[in-house]
């Protein structure tokens, strides 16, 4: 049809990879560039799924003039959120400058240099066995642990003994962890030794000043 726009095309494709198979889609956007998307692995994706994909990705074409985003690291995301996201949302400062410190210490020097289209279609990057092998590998040996290690099962329960130990409420403790029975969350008081914390102190600062006012 002479003068109009030109009929969008798409391609689905079962592609055989070195680290397994994979879907993946080409077809035009607004500007006319050409796009190659990898979906994801099987199983999670079949051909079923990246016909509907390609699909919805035609019609954002058409209706919407969609022009798939530039590649853009992690690292270029994150400087982003934390100058023009997060100065709006009137966050403490202590809260902003754990999301920078967090942000800065640990989540840059693990994905800042992958793109955000890397890090969606390829989960396994974020796995938490494999952050665990390779970013806490340093602190357990400086730490001299040689026993097997599960890394954020023992990291939470290491948390939630601290609170007890902090002399935090029982029903505190219970809501943090999720518990259902007050039984399961009695085991970090106990574990942590403050099963009546700050019992003795507070009996010895009433007899003070009982004797003090009697005086």
């Amino acid at each position: 049809m002479q003068g109009g726009r030109q009929p969008k095309w798409g391609r689905v494709w079962r592609y055989q990879g070195t680290r397994g198979v994979v879907w993946r889609i080409r077809y035009q956007d607004a500007t006319g560039r050409r796009i190659l998307e990898t979906l994801g692995k099987e199983p999670a994706w079949n051909r079923q799924l990246a016909e509907r994909e390609l699909r919805r990705r035609l019609v954002d074409v058409e209706r919407d003039g969609y022009q798939k985003p530039r590649k853009q690291t992690f690292a270029a995301f994150a400087e982003r959120w934390l100058d023009d996201y997060l100065p709006g949302r009137n966050l403490k400062l202590t809260t902003t400058d754990n999301y920078r410190q967090t942000l800065r210490n640990h989540l840059l020097p693990a994905f800042g240099t992958l793109t955000l289209e890397r890090l969606e279609h390829e989960p396994e990057l974020l796995d938490p066995a494999r952050l665990a092998r390779v970013y806490l590998k340093h602190a357990l040996h400086t730490a001299g642990i040689s026993k097997p290690f599960r890394p954020y099962h023992d990291l939470r329960h290491t948390a939630l003994t601290h609170d007890a130990a902090a002399g935090n409420p029982l029903t505190y403790i219970q809501h943090k962890a999720g518990h259902s029975q007050t039984q399961i969350t009695e085991r970090y008081i106990h574990a942590a030794q403050t099963q009546f914390a700050g019992a003795a102190e507070r009996a010895e600062r009433r007899m003070y000043e009982v004797r003090s006012d009697g005086e």
